[in-house]
């Protein structure tokens, strides 16, 4: 992922996601019909629309709001609806732990103190350590018949806020705790994709 993760970088990205799920879909649909494998379409919890008390389900519409990583996932996902391949939709909740963005910039700011909320911290985010995920994954791609067509939703369920989830690094660290920063000073530097999918609230 880019330092800033603007609309621009983030249009750029799903254009690139669009033409992988494009090429991987036509080869599927060119296999005789006995050997196509059920594809799994995986994203993150951002496609999905929150009811009024801020839940997302399984059968949670798609959200066309245009925020966040959405850009992304739902127009993939009408993709691989409009290939009519047979396909289950994985949708992951924030995934934390070693790798990516979690470790190349959350926990180095944890670790100097730098680490910083947008808003007041008060949302709810949906979690899943990667080693879960990955397990998860593993465990969904073992299924056939009975998951096709479905929404899958991989979250540890704990319902932690914003702020009890980055406090908490600081705690274990022994570091500053870290401070609020008002929505659009955190949008201007990290762009509003990303600080959008931070303060949804979500459970």
């Amino acid at each position: 992922l880019p330092e800033k993760l603007d609309e621009a970088a983030i249009r750029r990205m799903s254009k690139e996601r669009q033409t992988i799920a494009m090429k991987i879909t036509e080869a599927i649909r060119g296999l005789e019909a006995e050997k196509r494998p059920l594809y799994l379409s995986i994203s993150g919890l951002d496609d999905l629309e929150p009811d009024a008390q801020h839940l997302v389900r399984e059968s949670s519409k798609l959200n066309q709001s245009g925020r966040g990583f959405s850009i992304i996932g739902v127009p993939v996902r009408k993709i691989v609806e409009d290939s009519t391949i047979d396909a289950a939709f994985v949708y992951l909740a924030t995934v934390y732990g070693p790798g990516k963005a979690f470790a190349s910039r959350i926990i180095p700011n944890a670790v100097s103190g730098k680490l910083l909320i947008p808003g007041n911290g008060n949302n709810h985010i949906t979690l899943v350590h990667v080693q879960d995920a990955a397990r998860a994954i593993v465990h969904i791609s073992r299924r056939k018949s009975d998951i096709k067509g479905r929404n899958i939703i991989v979250s540890d369920g704990k319902g932690a806020t914003l702020r009890e989830f980055f406090s908490s690094f600081s705690e274990y660290l022994g570091t500053k705790a870290p401070r609020r920063v008002w929505r659009s000073l955190a949008i201007l530097a990290a762009g509003r994709p990303a600080v959008e999918t931070l303060i949804a609230d979500r459970i």
